[in-house]
């Protein structure tokens, strides 16, 4: 099965029900030892028994962020309402000056663990990648 596929998966819901990660207000995965910069990018099914991997204990970094600097970072606003707003994402991504056509803005002034940061290249690549199908969808 290959991704988007006919019955595509849900690798952050997968991640947050095995315990790695909390939910962020920007929509990516947390988690305290690597920030937001880690990537669920493939799911392996077997018949077999392995060792489970013990879920993250503690709450989310996000608990204790005072100043939430990705929601005031967040040029399109989406963050505003308390809520994530998909539409307001994708409409200021696609426009042609956003700051966010190949990288979010929200994400990268997120003060948890930026030391994992990914380089812009690979930033530019993964979103530019998410963009594309954003347009072909919208």
């Amino acid at each position: 099965m290959l991704y988007p596929g006919d019955a595509p998966v849900g690798l952050q819901a997968l991640g947050r029900l095995a315990g790695w990660h909390h939910e962020s207000p920007f929509r990516v995965g947390v988690n305290a030892e690597w920030g937001s910069w880690f990537a669920y990018r493939a799911v392996v099914l077997v018949d077999t028994d392995l060792p489970a991997t013990v879920p993250m204990s503690g709450e989310s970094p996000c608990a204790g962020c005072a100043d939430q600097t990705c929601v005031t970072a967040c040029p399109a606003g989406a963050l505003d309402e308390c809520e994530f707003s998909l539409q307001k994402c994708i409409a200021y991504r696609r426009r042609p000056e956003s700051r966010c056509r190949i990288t979010c803005v929200a994400r990268t002034s997120c003060p948890v663990r930026p030391e994992h940061r990914y380089d812009d290249a690979q930033i530019a690549h993964s979103y530019s990648r998410s963009l594309a199908m954003i347009e072909a969808l919208y």
